[in-house]
């Protein structure tokens, strides 16, 4: 009897562990995309997004124009503005764990509520990093802000390591080019600016589309094996060479001809390096 009972009790937990986990690793997906909204990645050349397709780890999502979509994980959501681009991080994100590498523009999160920090939003600037909450995170031109509509967020100046707890109806700023740290605005106490460590962002500011993911990798001890690259973006300069620019982006094959699409362009150079494309 005992036994049953004992195995019954194992059976339940890793049956309840399984749906647990399982949720937690569930995709995020497109429910709205309105105007110009692509998927792109270093491998594979802009397309545009459409409802229903998944974010995967390693692709960027952009906005051009007034272009916007909305994301959706279970009851959790992404709302993202008009010229927008921030990448899902394939090497800080796992099946418990969510980084998003935001470039430039504008996006609000709705995430559930976990015991342990789980959610995290990277610009340039600064970082976010919530147990669960509503907030928005904005980037422009050297400056970053965050605002709190729900629950607490723990932003972090990436340039001084200045940290502080964000609460609902407060905003924290960082602008590189006025006043350096974290500036806090809003209803209610302030929390006080304690000194953490500083640390170099996982992508540059004014970098192209894919810098987030390369440099992503980098930061995470990787190296970009097989099909390198070369360009503005950062790539290894050693491998297939013939530039080829998709939305802004220059890469290709080692065939010493370039071709662009969006503002891309390149010229591959014997297998040296190709592509050179803004965004």
């Amino acid at each position: 009897m005992l036994r049953s009972i004992a195995f019954i009790m194992c059976l339940l937990t890793v049956l309840t562990a399984g749906a647990s986990t399982g949720a937690m690793a569930a995709e995020w997906v497109i429910k709205k995309a309105t105007g110009r909204v692509f998927l792109v990645s270093p491998e594979v050349a802009a397309f545009r997004a459409k409802r229903g397709m998944v974010l995967e780890p390693g692709f960027t999502l952009a906005t051009q124009g007034n272009g916007r979509a909305i994301l959706a994980r279970g009851d959790e959501r992404i709302l993202v503005g008009p010229d927008t681009a921030f990448a899902l991080s394939k090497y800080q994100s796992t099946d418990t764990k969510t980084t998003l590498l935001q470039r430039n523009g504008e996006i609000s999160v709705d995430v559930e509520t976990r015991g342990v920090p789980h959610f995290k939003v990277e610009t340039p600037y600064l970082a976010a990093v919530v147990k669960g909450t509503r907030f928005t995170v904005s980037v422009g031109q050297r400056q970053a802000a965050v605002e709190v509509d729900r629950g607490v967020v723990e932003v972090s100046d990436l340039a001084t390591g200045d940290v502080a707890a964000v609460r609902a109806g407060q905003r924290a700023g960082s602008a590189t080019a006025s006043t350096p740290g974290l500036s806090l605005s809003g209803k209610g106490p302030k929390s006080s600016v304690r000194k953490g460590r500083a640390q170099s962002p996982s992508f540059a500011a004014g970098a192209s589309l894919h810098a987030a993911q390369v440099e992503d990798m980098a930061s995470a001890g990787y190296t970009a094996r097989g099909n390198r690259k070369s360009n503005s973006a950062g790539y290894d300069p050693r491998g297939n060479a013939d530039g080829n620019g998709n939305a802004g982006l220059g890469n290709g094959n080692r065939k010493g001809k370039g071709n662009g699409n969006g503002k891309g362009n390149g010229k591959g150079n014997g297998g040296r390096g190709g592509g050179g494309g803004d965004d």
